[in-house]
């Protein structure tokens, strides 16, 4: 229920405040003092009607509309040349359009209905039977039954049609599944086939395995037969260190001889001065030619260092080829399987054990 109004700036309304007493109030006054600008200004925070800003004062300022009720609401209904709003409660609301906000419709219960100006007709009497049916309807709320009912059947014959579609698509359905009673026969046969690729990528796997035996076999044979001529390389060896130390001893005597040479030289010169020249040139003869000896003995020397270093390099490459056959061997009797893992017979290693066996080694002094 409204309690009080205040109106300010609105048509004659400069600024009024009228408070209302429970039950029924009556304003006297006046011809043209303002008593039907009272129901517009309210009737325009009710229905936010009429548009636009024709019923501002023309003294200017704020058009303010303010109704408390006697529940305790404060409902403001403000316009101005910047601002077009509702307040309520002190709490401005937006976006409302050309509307009421609802809030406020929710807390007065008012509309258009609820309002007779003066100069209108009679309430219901002036209306045609079909507009004072529907009115009467709308008060009783019996136009939302008569939605309500209408929806009932437009939602019942949606069901009915789903149903008979449901019905149809289950028949087809029906029809669909004969096409499938031989599917345990199917599955059988597909169970087969798996068992088969299955075997199948077994035997590929198992070639792949013995193809990949197959190369490092062949491997293996090469890398023995690149290691035949080792017996060969391993007499050379021997023959080399012969000859280094029948080189080591010509060397020694060499530096023996430079030594004589030396005391040769002394005393010649001490020599040079005596009677025993004859004596003196004979050993310079003999040391000469003993020099000449060691001179070519030096050169044998040379050479002999230089193969001796080639045949060090080839034994340590004999011991390491020596080694990685030795390698590549043991490599090789774990890779061979002991039988065939397509046929299941027995592998022959016959081959394998007579080159294991005829590997050159060395036994070291």
């Amino acid at each position: 229920m409204i309690s009080k109004v205040e109106i300010e700036n609105f048509q004659s309304h400069e600024k009024t405040v009228m408070e209302f007493d429970p039950g029924v109030n009556v304003l006297i006054g006046k011809s043209d003092r303002g008593k039907s600008a009272i129901f517009r200004a309210i009737n325009w925070l009710i229905s936010n009607r009429p548009l636009g800003d024709s019923f501002r004062s023309e003294w200017g300022g704020d058009t303010r509309v303010v109704l408390f009720t006697s529940e305790g609401n404060k409902i403001e209904r403000l316009r101005s040349i910047v601002k077009n709003e509702y307040i309520l409660n002190d709490q401005v609301l937006k976006a409302f359009g050309t509307e009421v906000p609802e809030e406020v419709r929710n807390i007065l219960q008012i509309d258009a209905f609820n309002i007779q100006a003066q100069m209108d007709a009679p309430f219901l009497l002036s209306n045609t039977p079909g507009e004072a049916a529907r009115l009467l309807n709308k008060a009783a709320s019996i136009d939302a039954i008569d939605q309500t009912v209408s929806g009932i059947k437009n939602a019942l014959q949606k069901i009915d049609a789903d149903t008979k579609y449901k019905e149809r698509q289950l028949e087809k359905y029906q029809q669909d599944i004969k096409l499938y009673d031989n599917l345990p026969e199917i599955e059988l046969v597909i169970e087969a086939v798996e068992g088969l690729e299955k075997e199948i990528e077994g035997l590929v796997r198992g070639q792949a395995a013995l193809n990949r035996v197959k190369k490092e076999i062949e491997r293996v044979e090469l890398k023995l037969e690149e290691g035949k001529d080792v017996p060969v390389l391993l007499d050379r060896v021997i023959a080399i260190e012969e000859s280094y130390q029948t080189h080591q001893n010509q060397v020694n005597q060499y530096n023996r001889m430079c030594r004589i040479n030396k005391q040769i030289k002394e005393i010649q010169k001490s020599l040079e001065q005596t009677e025993e020249v004859d004596r003196i040139l004979e050993l310079l003869v003999e040391a000469d030619r003993d020099f000449s000896q060691l001179k070519e003995s030096q050169n044998q020397l040379h050479l002999l260092k230089r193969a001796q270093a080639n045949l060090q390099s080839i034994y340590k490459s004999v011991l390491r080829a020596n080694e990685k056959i030795s390698q590549l061997e043991k490599d090789y009797e774990k890779m061979m399987p002991e039988t065939c893992p397509l046929c299941g017979a027995e592998m022959k290693g016959g081959e394998k054990s007579e080159k294991s066996t005829n590997r050159p080694h060395r036994e070291k002094d």
